[in-house]
């Protein structure tokens, strides 16, 4: 550790490969469609539209989840598109066979009752606390690893958090596989033993727990489950666009529209959901933050805005 608790490089490095290791819906429904667009100069037609992008290959096309606007506003750029015929009872009924929740993804009741287990059987290095209550007044639960986890020590600080997003339910199981990893092997790695001991990791496994919960009610076919934003009416805010920093700096990265896939809400911190976070980074001031997201197999780095370097982006690379 370097003076008042910053991380230094090699070691922050350890931490990021252990944790990376660890691991929108309106009325009139929705359509998987491949949108023939292939060029920089496609992408940038398509720029403003603010699509709900499920996947992207130059050669197959644009995989987007689309309204009937969003196909009439295609439509009216001359693109092209074919729709997938997706056959969503194959996973309802692969969730009924292992009566679980899409064949084995944790609820949200289940992780509270799986958190609440790890920090009574490990309160030397887990601390369980509520960061505030979500928009239909679920608590959003933070556990704090450290080998004193009820104390604020000079010690370097992350953050770590998945599924702020509704639908992207594997972003929930990275964090809880790593804190199981943790609760695990703590007491027989020296190495990681030596991590944890040094820093404070604060883990949010759901951001967005109301809209997890939407999706498990709506796991059965119907497109509902494909929600991604939080559960504010008419239509929810992308948890994602509401933050501070450069909120609202264009309309392509994030959408004014309130029935938008990346709408970004009335104002910066709008939302409880990141309320609740602004509130944790003032009192803490982290080093160093990590939010989950899918799909994509890939690990963005600051500015999503403009194209420039950050300070920090060689400690990075």
């Amino acid at each position: 550790m370097t003076a008042k608790g910053k991380i230094m490089p090699a070691r922050l490095k350890a931490l990021l490969v252990l944790v990376l290791l660890g691991g929108a819906v309106r009325a009139g429904g929705l359509e998987w469609v491949v949108v023939e667009a292939h060029t920089p100069g496609d992408f940038a037609l398509l720029a403003p539209l603010n699509l709900d992008v499920l996947s992207h290959n130059t050669r197959d096309g644009l995989h987007v989840l689309a309204t009937d606007r969003d196909l009439e506003s295609l439509a009216s750029l001359g693109f092209r598109w074919r729709t997938v015929d997706y056959d969503f009872s194959q996973v309802r009924f692969g969730a009924r066979r292992e009566g679980s929740f899409y064949g084995g993804y944790r609820t949200i009741a289940e992780m509270e009752a799986e958190l609440v287990e790890l920090a009574q059987a490990h309160p030397n290095i887990f601390y369980l606390f509520s960061l505030g209550p979500s928009y239909m007044e679920r608590d959003i639960w933070c556990m704090k690893v450290s080998d004193n986890p009820t104390q604020d020590e000079e010690e370097g600080k992350l953050f770590i958090h998945g599924n702020t997003h509704a639908r992207e339910i594997m972003t929930l199981e990275i964090p809880m596989y790593f804190l199981n990893r943790i609760a695990r092997d703590y007491y027989t790695d020296p190495e990681l033993a030596r991590l944890i001991d040094s820093h404070e990791v604060y883990v949010v496994p759901s951001l967005n727990p109301d809209g997890h919960v939407y999706v498990e009610e709506h796991h059965d076919g119907s497109p509902y489950g494909w929600r991604r934003k939080n559960m504010r009416p008419p239509d929810g805010v992308d948890l994602n666009r509401n933050y501070g920093h450069m909120w609202g700096y264009d309309d392509h990265g994030s959408s004014p529209n309130p029935w938008a896939a990346t709408y970004r809400g009335t104002a910066p911190f709008s939302e409880p959901e990141t309320q609740a976070v602004h509130t944790l980074f003032q009192r803490v001031g982290f080093d160093f933050a990590m939010s989950y997201h899918s799909f994509g197999e890939l690990l963005l780095l600051p500015w999503g805005y403009v194209n420039q370097p950050t300070p920090d982006e060689e400690t990075f690379r």
